[in-house]
């Protein structure tokens, strides 16, 4: 995690990487660590969390806009699957914010950089 101040606000930026099993026993681990993400930062104004968040159903995302949080990967701009690189299929990396506009979202299927496709977005305070 960093803070960075940008603009006159104290933005926060995490990195992390979500529980890979699949089933039951992953969804209910992957259901952990979003409402510990989203409990860590309830009282922050400017958070970009990105991911591999290891969905199996981007319903898991959910809990995020429940919570205010806004998708750049299945929100309001569609979804763009980013797994595995070589031939994306499912969309389990995104960013994730709070107190920003998710102006675009796109994503970069350079197999050199990452067996993931890298989600690039442009944001704008709110």
């Amino acid at each position: 995690m960093s803070k960075l101040p940008i603009n006159g606000h104290e933005v926060i930026f995490v990195e992390t990487h979500l529980d890979f099993n699949q089933g039951k026993i992953g969804q209910n681990c992957r259901a952990s660590q979003i409402q510990a993400l989203i409990q860590d930062f309830k009282d922050c104004s400017y958070v970009i969390i990105c991911a591999d968040y290891n969905v199996s159903d981007t319903e898991e995302f959910q809990a995020f806009a429940d919570a205010g949080f806004l998708l750049a990967n299945g929100g309001l701009l569609g979804t763009i699957s980013t797994y595995p690189a070589s031939k994306p299929n499912h969309a389990i990396d995104n960013i994730i914010t709070k107190g920003f506009i998710i102006q675009s979202m796109d994503v970069i299927d350079d197999t050199k950089l990452s067996d993931h496709c890298i989600v690039k977005s442009q944001l704008l305070f709110q």
